[in-house]
């Protein structure tokens, strides 16, 4: 992968976007978009030069965030809404 396909990469990501487990925003990747590039340059190079991926990048973090309607609706019937 070329320097400029992960700079086009990190250029395309939307801003205002929660965060990922690691708290790194959008916004703070294109901060510094040289420094950025040639990080994620040097991890891409260490994996292709490896053949591993590193264990956490395989782990995520999915968070359900009920519609408003249904959690009203829920928070009205139940004295447990965490469990709606």
């Amino acid at each position: 992968m070329s320097k400029a396909e992960i700079r086009r990469a990190i250029k395309s990501l939307k801003n205002g976007k929660a965060p990922g487990e690691d708290m790194i925003t959008a916004e703070l990747l294109k901060a510094d978009l040289e420094f950025t590039t040639d990080r994620v340059k040097e991890r891409i190079d260490t994996i292709w030069s490896l053949e591993k991926i590193p264990r956490k990048w395989k782990r995520g973090l999915i968070i359900k965030i009920p519609k408003k309607r249904k959690f009203r609706e829920c928070m009205a019937r139940s004295d447990h809404p965490t469990s709606c």
